[in-house]
């Protein structure tokens, strides 16, 4: 039965949701990339590379778009969330210092 979000087969069957869905991307650890899901099933998902449809077992599965955990992934996240914070503060202080000429 294709497209059903639970449970799927690694070494055993974990009884958990599906960790993707069709039109969710996905990184997977045999390429480089991501890779748009078409289809999932209990043994694997399929997805397409150069107008090819693949069969992806689930071991292969790392990640949805935008949630790895690699070390960029963090930094680049830790980076942006510092720079959100500065940008709040140089606005604060920009108001203080508006209110204080006044």
């Amino acid at each position: 039965m294709k497209n059903n979000p639970w449970y799927y087969w690694t070494d055993k069957l974990v009884k958990k949701p599906k960790p993707c869905m069709p039109g969710q991307q996905v990184h997977i650890q045999k390429w480089d990339g991501c890779y748009n899901v078409h289809n999932v099933y209990l043994t694997h998902f399929t997805i397409m590379k150069n107008r090819i449809l693949y069969n992806v077992p689930w071991t292969y599965f790392i990640c949805l778009k935008g949630q790895g955990q690699s070390a960029e992934s963090l930094l680049k996240r830790g980076v942006r969330s510092t720079l959100l914070q500065v940008n709040v503060l140089t606005s604060t202080l920009n108001n203080v210092l508006k209110d204080l000429k006044k």
